[in-house]
């Protein structure tokens, strides 16, 4: 009897048993966090190695294909994921194991991922399944710039911005762009300075004289101005006008063999449009010129400006209208390829609107001061060169409050957005 009444006492046998039937739980819930952990950590070296991807595709330079941007996407994460998974044993039973290759695309030069594996589950008996899959994704797209103020459209030349002896030019609140993709895209030489909020270069660059440091590799600007309608360039108003030793007001029109204004003239323009036709515009022997609110347009052969001998212009471009905020404009496609907007020789010129030159290069030299302002582009042309001890102030000011769009923005480098 006292044998039996023990036995119904101890309770030994019913702790055995309430802990094996606790046991699966326990199992499963020690089994969930190591694998919630190691889940954890594999997405996070998948995604590392996915953004690593889309970054490399995406920081190529602006010209790269798609093609090239992709493959370079893939090589980055395959030397990151894969050599991760390399590493692990392949009999551990945190065996990973690759969902196949990452699928890349690109979109311009904005490149997305997506990439997946599984790892082996050891507690499937209990919790899950065998394989628990995971997956990453990411986009990468490229920095934006500053608004740019001085844009060299020429695709392939060396030295599209040049630098020469010992000018200096001061790009305030806003950006220059080379859209060349040589190598000497932008160049400097002696002691030639250039300060800017940000410098692009599609290419490269040489020297040394840059604050900051030129950006390389970027996307390349389209023509601001290429769809702005060129005036209306016939009949002739003018015939070969030229101005010598006077005091003269001029009215807006079309100049047929353009307007010389020299040997101390004084040139006040009425505001309007104004087409030099078959002739430039050119300055000397300390002549003067002067406008508010005009368009200067340039077509046909020798049509461009020339300004030496300590000449000098103050001009102000117009404030509504299709030519608001147009200073100077050449039709594209007519001059020739040869001629230069040559500024040389102790001038001055101040504008507040935008240069437009696009097969054309501007020559600016000889100790000359340009001060330009404009809310928009300041300076677009096909090649810009700056040399001897000119200095060259730009600055990106609003001043007339015209109602007009900021100016386009070079892209660079590489950030992600997923």
């Amino acid at each position: 009897m006292k044998i039996f009444k023990s036995l119904l006492r101890d309770s030994s046998g019913s702790t055995l048993i309430a802990f094996a039937s606790t046991l699966p739980m326990l199992l499963a819930g020690s089994g969930a966090a190591l694998m919630y952990g190691f889940q954890v950590m594999t997405v996070s070296d998948m995604q590392a190695a996915l953004d690593s991807g889309t970054l490399a595709g995406t920081a190529m330079s602006g010209s790269a294909s798609s093609e090239l941007r992709i493959a370079n996407a893939g090589s980055a994460y395959d030397w990151n994921f894969k050599t991760v998974v390399g590493n692990v044993e392949t009999d551990s039973n945190f065996w990973v194991q690759s969902g196949g290759d990452p699928t890349f695309t690109a979109n311009k030069w904005e490149v997305s991922g997506t990439a997946s594996a599984k790892i082996r589950n050891p507690f499937s008996f209990v919790i899950g399944d065998r394989w628990l899959p995971v997956v990453a994704r990411s986009t990468a797209t490229k920095l934006e710039s500053d608004p740019v103020c001085l844009l060299a459209l020429n695709a392939s030349a060396d030295d599209a911005i040049e630098m020469r002896g010992q000018p200096k030019i001061a790009v305030k609140d806003c950006a220059v762009q080379a859209n060349s993709n040589s190598g000497e895209a932008i160049s400097q030489t002696s002691k030639a300075l250039m300060s800017a909020s940000m410098i692009g270069s599609s290419g490269g660059y040489t020297g040394t004289g840059y604050d900051p440091t030129p950006v390389t590799g970027t996307v390349p600007l389209d023509d601001p101005f290429a769809e702005v309608p060129f005036p209306s360039s016939s009949p002739c108003d003018y015939n070969d006008v030229k101005i010598a030793n006077q005091t003269v007001t001029l009215g807006p029109g079309v100049y047929c063999g353009g307007l010389t204004v020299k040997a101390g003239a004084r040139v006040h323009l009425e505001p309007g449009i104004y087409v030099m036709k078959d002739g430039p515009l050119w300055l000397n022997s300390d002549g003067g010129l002067d406008g508010q609110e005009v368009t200067i347009g340039f077509t046909g052969s020798g049509a461009s400006i020339r300004m030496d001998g300590s000449a000098q212009a103050s001009l102000t471009s117009p404030v509504s209208g299709t030519y608001m905020n147009m200073q100077f404009m050449q039709e594209p496609g007519t001059g020739g390829d040869d001629l230069t907007v040559s500024i040389t020789g102790n001038n001055q010129l101040s504008y507040d609107g935008a240069l437009y030159f696009p097969t054309q290069d501007v020559k600016l030299g000889g100790g000359s001061i340009i001060t330009a302002n404009s809310p928009s582009y300041a300076m677009v042309a096909d090649r810009i060169l700056v040399q001897d001890q000119s200095v060259v102030t730009v600055t990106h000011k609003n001043s007339r409050d015209l109602p007009i769009a900021d100016a386009g923005s070079f892209m660079y480098g590489a950030r992600l957005i997923r």
